[in-house]
This record gives structure tokens, sequence and C-alpha cells, in this order.
């Protein structure tokens, strides 16, 4: 299974928004906050079952982003119609009124309320984007019930202490999540000193937990002559501290000295009192595509010069027949700059009258069937240089299929002094 490493991170996050406060209304702005911020919503609020008024089951807030002081009723048949499962995406309110038109979310909260969350896109609201909140929300539930059993009932002390428990069960599952898929978790403090690093993070750096603990991150991961990936680290670094959560890639180095690549996904940690503690990075490993790329780019660059340097002039063209290659010994034998001969064809460049027909009549029966009795093989054939003057060539063309389209790369000789 693929996993989002800001998704993971929002979990992480939120997992420990529900252990933190147990006044019901810091915990519900703290996850409320939270989620709008890291899910780009436009709103959301916690709803509390606060009694009966005749049939109607009176609604009133207990946290709102933005803010909102208001009390609403609805009927209590209709609750029980309206939640068929603990999560339900709504094109209306659930209160009847469309004052903000967009797309709506509401979590059951067990017996106590729901939480609803409102944007305009409606894709921030699909069940896919939602479904992986199904359980911390239901923590939030569970915080918000030991909160209320806290301040009003103490004969509820033992179930607060069942439910606890039951957070903290949830948020050790969360963690084993992240100390079991292949991505690392990092923690640091304010001061970059590494306080917590999972399995998959040592197995990237190479380092046993004891030796990362207490350690300066920048100092012990980063290469100290490499002045860009410490200037990269500085300028995230310094939107953490702002609470800004991030992404990017950067290069660090293993305990042997390896260079190794990481996509970076990153966010502000804080304790109970909504103090910034550090941070936390989950890293994605991507030294291998790293490698691919530089390979590629090596290649690539190493066929440029080479068609650059070749003495025969090098064409390739499209199914069309039109040109999108054309190398400095195209320039000097045919007398077309590199300008005049990309987009035209070849018909309209370099092939004399005579032999158009035949070469647009080949291009059809090789694409209809695959086959072309001149390609793969050395020809010798007139051709036009940009004066009008015909002369002798020696051509070799080769057929090359890529992403179902069809592409050919000649290769012509002048053979008029031979």
């Amino acid at each position: 299974m693929n996993f989002d490493p800001s998704q993971i991170t929002l979990l992480y996050e939120l997992s420990l928004a529900n252990t933190r406060h147990y006044k019901p209304i810091d915990n519900a702005r703290q996850f409320v906050n939270k989620l709008l911020s890291r899910k780009a919503l436009s709103s959301g609020v916690v709803w509390l079952f606060d009694g009966f008024q005749g049939d109607q089951l009176i609604c009133k807030v207990l946290h709102a982003m933005p803010d909102l002081r208001s009390t609403n009723v609805l009927n209590a048949d209709f609750i029980h119609e309206f939640f068929t499962d603990n999560l339900v995406i709504s094109a209306h309110s659930i209160f009847g009124k469309d004052i903000d038109r967009g797309y709506y979310a509401y979590f059951k909260l067990n017996d106590i309320g729901f939480l609803e969350l409102f944007s305009d896109d409606e894709s921030k609201l699909s069940l896919k984007s939602l479904n992986p909140l199904r359980d911390v929300v239901n923590q939030l539930a569970i915080s918000l019930e030991i909160g209320f059993s806290y301040q009003n009932l103490q004969e509820e002390i033992r179930q607060r202490k069942k439910a606890e428990e039951s957070l903290r069960t949830n948020e050790e599952k969360y963690r084993n999540i992240i100390n079991n898929i292949k991505l690392g978790l990092l923690e640091v403090d304010n001061d970059e000193t590494i306080t917590h690093a999972n399995q998959s993070f040592q197995d990237l750096v190479g380092y046993t937990l004891p030796e990362l603990l207490g350690k300066n991150a920048s100092a012990l991961l980063i290469d100290e002559s490499d002045k860009k990936a410490q200037a990269l680290l500085r300028k995230e670094n310094k939107k953490r501290t702002a609470g800004e959560s991030n992404s990017y890639e950067l290069s660090i180095k293993d305990k042997q000295g390896n260079k190794k690549w990481a996509v970076i996904s990153g966010a502000p940690n804080y304790d109970s009192k909504g103090d910034q503690i550090g941070s936390i990075g989950i890293h994605l490993d991507i030294t291998e595509q790293k490698k691919l790329i530089e390979e590629y780019v090596f290649k690539d660059t190493r066929s440029k010069k080479l068609f650059d340097i070749s003495l025969d002039a090098l064409i390739s063209i499209d199914a069309k027949g039109v040109i999108f290659e054309w190398s400095r010994q195209a320039e000097e034998i045919f007398g077309f700059s590199i300008h005049e001969a990309i987009g035209k064809t070849l018909s309209e460049t370099i092939i004399p009258n005579q032999h158009r027909q035949a070469h647009n009549n080949g291009m059809k029966h090789y694409l209809k069937t695959g086959e072309g009795p001149v390609l793969n093989k050395r020809i010798e054939i007139t051709a036009l240089r940009k004066n009008g003057e015909e002369f002798p060539v020696e051509l070799t063309i080769f057929p090359l299929e890529f992403n179902d389209k069809h592409f050919f790369t000649a290769f012509a000789r002048d053979i008029t002094e031979i």
C-alpha cells in the first residue's frame, strides 16, 4: 500500500492533538484549526447536542473556525435518518440554510454531536479525501466525551481512563504505522537536536537510534561542503519555525558518508500548551530515482555532443515527416539552418521532386505494415541543397517507436567527392 507522507503527518499530528487537552473547547479548537489549515478547507464547526425543545434537538457551537456564535435545532428523527454512516457528504447544509454555497461533510461524534466541514472545492470533501480521517475524528469524539465527563461527572472517571487508553492505543497505532512503512520519521527540537527517529529513518542514514538521539540533525546529516543543501535547510527551517508545513528535496549523508536524497514533508511540533517545541519530518528516499535522472542527463548530454560533432548529417522526423532534429553537419551539407529546417517536412527541404512521391508512399506503407525496404540499411540516393543543387548522399534510416508514436532518424553523408 502507498502512503502519502503529508497525509501520514496530518494523521499523526491530529492523533497527538487529541491527547493534549482535557478541556473540550481546547481540544476542538486545536483539532479543527489544524485540520482546516492542512486540508485548506473554508470552515469547520463542532456542534454539540444540548437537550430538547419539544421534539427538536438543540445544537450549539462548541468551536467554529471562522468564529460562529449560534444555536440551531434539528428534528431528532432526522438526525438518525441523516447519519446512515458516521461520515456523510452533502451538497446542502444539515440545517437546510445554504448561506454558504458549496459542499459539506459531516462526521458523527458518537452521541454528543457532529463535526461540520465546508469547502467550495468538491474534491477536498470527497469520500476518498476524508475516509482516512475516520479514526482520528473518532478519537476527537472520545476526547470530547472524556473532557465533558471529567468536568461534570466524577463518577465517570473510570470511563474516562478507559477512553484515554483507547486514545493511547490509537496513537500507538499511528506510531507503529510510521515506524513500519518505508518512510523515515525524524523529530527534532527547536535547536535541531534529534529526539526521535523511526527504524526506516535509521535504515536510510545507517545510524542506530542511540547514535542519533541528542545529536544536531544538520551537523550530523548535512555535508559541510554542500552549501546548497545547508542554505535550503536554513530556508525551510525558518518556514517551519514560523509555523508553516513544507515539502522539499534535500541531499543528506549517511553514516558512511554516502550521498542520499530524500523528499521531506515537514511540520511544526507543539506541546500541550500550544508552544512550538520542534518539528517532525517524513523522509521519502529518492536516491535511486536521482541516480536514474543523473544517468539520463549524462546519456542525453553525451548523445547531444555526439549529435553535434558527428561527420554525418543527423536528421529526425515524426510520422508526418516533420523535422524536429537537425544537426550542425546537416546545416553544413544541406545549407538550411536549424531554424529554417525545424518544423518543415523533408519534401519541403531536401528531397528532390522525383523522389517525393516514393518517400510519401514509403512512409504510409511503413506506418500501415511496419515494413520499409530502405530502413536499417545503407543506400545511395540524391538530395537537394538549399540553393537547389542536387547531389549524391549515402543515407541510413532507422525507425523508432515510443509511446505508440513513430519517429525516424537518418544519417546522411555527402559523397559528391567520392
